[in-house]
């Protein structure tokens, strides 16, 4: 009866294992404050927002949207908001700190 007790309780022990997820670091990971001036701009923020895996809205009104950017998006991000004349500042260098 032993062991089978035993062995139950390690397979409840690694199924929660499975169930518990790791955290997610997010060093790296930057918080822009963009203001938009026109429906072409929100076009764009709204294209990048459907990249989940490197954008990540963190608010929105009206007139600004702060948007969450993985690391290896940002200088394409940057390029993005450059080119088509979007007003962006830096609000949060590194998440994680």
């Amino acid at each position: 009866m032993r062991p089978l007790i035993v062995l139950l309780l390690l397979i409840v022990a690694q199924a929660w294992s499975f169930s518990v997820p790791s955290p997610r670091s997010y060093d790296g990971y930057s918080v822009y404050r963009i203001r938009i001036a026109s429906p072409s701009q929100i076009q764009i923020i709204d294209q990048l927002l459907e990249q989940h895996d490197r954008y990540n809205q963190w608010h929105r009104s009206r007139n600004e949207v702060h948007i969450m950017v993985h690391p290896v998006a940002q200088r394409s991000f940057l390029k993005v908001m450059m080119d088509a004349k979007i007003v962006v500042e830096l609000m949060i260098p590194n998440v994680q700190t």
